[in-house]
């Protein structure tokens, strides 16, 4: 699944002040969030809903809610974090 099919600039992001997928086992993905002050349980099923509609039951999710995000060496921020080998190699 491409990231632009993620589609990172839907409304489920409203209130989230960052994220980051990680995958590191096929077949599952971590969203890591750094919630906004106004993040509720509401945001979060619209979160899941919208994606699992996107992974189309290829993928499953997980929410890990997380206080910070790391940033490569360089400082820059990666939205997909993939720990697995890819047939893309």
């Amino acid at each position: 699944i491409s990231m632009t099919a993620l589609n990172m600039h839907s409304d489920i992001y409203d209130n989230v002040k960052q994220y980051q997928f990680h995958q590191n086992k096929k077949g599952v993905v971590t969203l890591k969030i750094i919630q906004d002050k106004n993040f509720s349980h509401f945001d979060e099923e619209k979160i899941k809903h919208e994606l699992g509609q996107k992974f189309r039951k290829l993928v499953d999710l997980n929410i890990s809610y997380v206080e910070k995000i790391e940033t490569t060496k360089n400082g820059k921020f990666k939205y997909l974090l993939q720990e697995i080998e890819t047939d893309l190699d």
